[in-house]
């Protein structure tokens, strides 16, 4: 049982730090495009296709972010739990719960 959990833990952890890498990414690409819609003087064609690519990347980083809450909060969750059970488990054998 014991394994199973800390499976568990190791998977949402594995996602959560993979989903953060992407989303790194999104948001780098984000405020690239950011920077370079505010320093330029772009007209025509070439701004139409600069915020082609804003709204891309927006969208893209609007995807990676959208399951992330969730994830983070079963994150807390369960970093929580093993507080709790650390607790337990320490308070059995006697030994003094840090606080």
């Amino acid at each position: 049982m014991a394994h199973t959990a800390l499976h568990k833990r190791k998977e949402l952890a594995e996602a959560l730090d993979s989903l953060l890498d992407e989303l790194d990414e999104a948001c780098q690409e984000v405020q690239k495009l950011i920077r370079k819609r505010r320093l330029s003087s772009l007209e025509g064609e070439a701004k139409l296709s600069l915020l082609g690519d804003l709204f891309g990347a927006v969208s893209h980083l609007h995807f990676h972010a959208k399951g992330l809450p969730d994830l983070i909060s079963r994150e807390m969750d369960q970093v929580e739990a093993k507080e709790v059970e650390e607790m337990k488990t320490s308070h059995a054998k006697g030994k003094p719960v840090a606080g």
